[in-house]
């Protein structure tokens, strides 16, 4: 008759070997994922880059819209700039709000 520990050590050996194949067919599934992984990290970067050069972007577009249609500049400063005073309301609202739940917790 087997002792105890025996029967425990072959049980985990068992189970060690079975989450090896387990790791290994994971593995093998997420290849297929690979691609579509690649594009979400190339958007991620791509925002990334978009919020560390945020004015340049607004730079580009506003020299495109001058040369394009000079007269819509000023309209389209005028809503960016209300855009702006909207975000910058709700930024500090909303951060306002999570201090205020981080305070609580």
């Amino acid at each position: 008759m087997p002792s105890r520990r025996a029967s425990v050590e072959q049980r985990r050996a068992a189970l060690v070997a079975r989450s090896r194949e387990q790791r290994a067919q994971l593995v093998h599934d997420l290849e297929a994922l690979a691609p579509a992984f690649r594009l979400a990290d190339r958007f991620m970067e791509a925002a990334g880059w978009i919020r560390r050069n945020g004015l340049v972007i607004v730079g580009v577009a506003a020299v495109v819209i001058a040369v394009r249609k000079p007269s819509r500049l000023i309209g389209y400063a005028g809503r960016a700039w209300s855009i702006w005073q909207m975000y910058r309301s709700y930024r500090d609202r909303v951060e306002g709000l999570l201090a205020r739940i981080e305070r609580r917790a």
